[in-house]
């Protein structure tokens, strides 16, 4: 049985004041044109797999809430037959994304944002081939009762994402074993598990409190992950991965990003993975030098054609910033997204922080403002005209400041 496994779509998502609105229609297309592809070839999709982060936030815009109203509307009317799910992430409001889900379900669509009926899969009938799939909206402290009891003998809450999955995982696998142990079992999820390589665009929990350890779900025969934004497998066999965002959300996300192509047979077989890349409608690149190397006489305006698509981030690397350099060099680059400056308090040692805190402590503005030039320009700055205007306003200032304590 064959199943597509994508997830943290985002819809809404804001990149830099960027609206990728339009990005993520181009990602949606391209689903669309997977689950085409695999009618044409005589080997159609069974499931969409979807854990989580449908959404960028709790209240998406009405633009993110269209694109996925249009994609259930579309895919549903072209492929009758295949089972979607749905589950809410920790980005996405629960009871907003559940709108509907009764009506959903009758044709096929699974959206499940609480865990009232956990341990009871839906079984994806194809082809004589069955496959149960649970899903797992994302658990907050205590999302899960249980009946038993701490060592005081008071009622057991379980509050941390390790307790929570046990528990669910312990039960369902009790349920399935009981009721469909011959079918191959699927857990669609939404979680952070120990190991996993986490990158800037996620809010990922500090430390180890909110990870689970993936040999908790060593009895699935394949998990679909959702939370992680880079594509990864977090298991030694290799059955429980998380397909990742379909686009960069920061400029230090992978550029590579795939949807999942999921093959699997039977009960306790190896599921078989194949990724396919995502064609995104502006890749990302990050780009360092000095200002003169992208703009002006000594550019070499033909090496960053190559960029005049992309979402870019210039890090300048000159000693002395650069006034307007956004507006110049957004005329080479039309998608630049972010400037930032390389400067020489960049991994600065103690040393330079006492120097601060030395000047501040000696209360002398004129003491205070020399240092701020340094931390600006470097240590080896010089004396240009700008500089002197600059101290001579500064102590001027300081003046005007002492006059106005004195009446």
């Amino acid at each position: 049985m064959r199943f597509l496994h994508t997830s943290d779509w985002h819809l809404g998502k804001i990149f830099y004041e960027y609206s990728l609105i339009e990005d993520q229609r181009n990602f949606i297309n391209q689903i669309v044109q997977i689950l085409e592809k695999g009618e044409a070839e005589g080997h159609p999709y069974s499931g969409l797999l979807v854990p989580g982060d449908i959404y960028d936030r709790a209240v998406p815009p009405a633009e993110a809430t269209e694109i996925f109203s249009e994609f259930l509307s579309e895919v549903n009317k072209k492929f009758p037959e295949l089972h979607m799910f749905f589950i809410s992430g920790n980005h996405d409001s629960p009871s907003r994304l559940a709108f509907g889900t009764h009506f959903f379900k009758a044709h096929n669509i699974h959206i499940v944002t609480d865990c009232k009926n956990y341990t009871e899969p839906v079984i994806v009938e194809r082809g004589g081939e069955k496959t149960a799939v649970y899903s797992l909206p994302y658990l907050y402290p205590l999302a899960i009762e249980t009946e038993e009891k701490n060592e005081d003998g008071n009622e057991k809450f379980l509050r941390s994402q390790q307790d929570l999955y046990e528990k669910v995982c312990s039960s369902i696998i009790e349920n399935h074993n009981k009721n469909y142990k011959e079918l191959p079992i699927v857990l669609c999820a939404h979680l952070f598990t120990m190991g996993s390589c986490v990158s800037k665009s996620e809010r990922s929990n500090v430390g180890t409190a909110e990870q689970v350890d993936v040999s908790l779900f060593k009895d699935f025969d394949y998990g679909a992950f959702g939370h992680i934004h880079g594509n990864q497998t977090c298991d030694k066999e290799h059955k429980c991965w998380y397909s990742g965002a379909p686009l960069a959300y920061n400029f230090d996300d992978s550029e590579n990003t795939f949807f999942l192509d999921v093959e699997i047979s039977s009960r306790g077989e190896k599921p078989s993975v194949n990724k396919i890349p995502v064609m995104p409608l502006h890749s990302i690149a990050r780009l360092e030098g000095k200002f003169s190397e992208f703009y002006g006489v000594n550019a070499d305006s033909t090496k960053w054609k190559q960029y005049k698509d992309c979402f870019v981030h210039v890090n300048l690397t000159d000693e002395v910033p650069v006034n307007n350099a956004y507006d110049f060099l957004k005329t080479v680059f039309p998608n630049l997204l972010l400037i930032t400056r390389k400067t020489s308090g960049s991994g600065e040692n103690t040393s330079g922080i006492q120097q601060r805190k030395q000047a501040i402590q000696t209360n002398n503005p004129e003491l205070i403002f020399s240092q701020f030039l340094n931390d600006v320009y470097g240590n080896n700055l010089e004396e240009t005209q700008l500089i002197k205007d600059e101290k001579e306003l500064m102590k001027k200032s300081a003046e005007e400041i002492k006059w106005g304590e004195n009446l």
